[in-house]
């Protein structure tokens, strides 16, 4: 399901609040790009959006969390392992792969404010320490999870032979490429990628690639 499909099935109450979420995203964004980080205030943020600090923090805990684009994701290694556990014969890999491509890019993102987030973030030294930071603590709760659920469940490994620990920074490192993927193909290609589509793309472009260059 594409962004579009997304929006259509909310009702309006939850669209209201997902436009009022992007346009205080949006301006924040913008308004450090145009006038610095330092100078881009919550109460200017309020004014250009014209709504009440109390409605800000609705939404946001601080001006980063606005600018970072932190959306309460639950990111605890509860609720990845709980889904894994849901998810029943569905290849691990894809349960892991929607967790992370979720925390980093939620479905609420538009490729505009995806575009302004990466601008600043490459601007603004701060917050790309702390995207640096999360982008860390994302990496060892998944891949504690993830070492959990294979040794309760080695029957569902994908390379037995290899070592547990292997494996699941393999899992994690493909995980973290589709995510990236379906970012920069929102950012740079038309229409809407979900990680599945990212995911098949990678996989169509390794299979031929691999076999070019006599890898695969």
């Amino acid at each position: 399901m594409n962004n579009e499909d997304g929006e259509r099935e909310l009702g309006l109450r939850e669209r209201k609040k997902l436009k009022l979420r992007r346009d205080i995203e949006r301006t924040a964004l913008q308004s450090v790009l145009e006038r610095g980080y330092d100078e881009t205030t919550i109460e200017l943020i309020c004014r250009e959006v014209e709504i009440s600090k109390k409605t800000f923090f609705n939404y946001f805990s601080s001006k980063e969390a606005a600018l970072l684009g932190d959306h309460h994701v639950d990111c605890s290694a509860e609720t990845l392992g709980a889904a894994l556990e849901a998810a029943g014969d569905r290849p691990y890999l894809k349960t892991v792969t929607g967790f992370v491509s979720g925390v980093l890019y939620p479905a609420s993102d538009s490729p505009e404010v995806m575009h302004l987030r990466s601008q600043v973030i490459a601007a603004i030294p701060q917050l790309a320490f702390r995207s640096r930071k999360d982008m860390v603590c994302l990496n060892k709760t998944t891949s504690d999870c993830l070492r959990t659920y294979l040794s309760a469940h080695p029957e569902r490994r994908v390379l037995p032979e290899q070592p547990l620990d292997a494996e699941c920074i393999a899992a994690m490192s493909t995980a973290l490429n589709i995510a990236r993927s379906r970012y920069l193909l929102a950012l740079c290609c038309p229409g809407e990628w979900s990680a599945d589509d990212a995911g098949e793309l990678l996989w169509s472009y390794l299979d031929r690639a691999g076999r070019t260059i006599g890898v695969i």
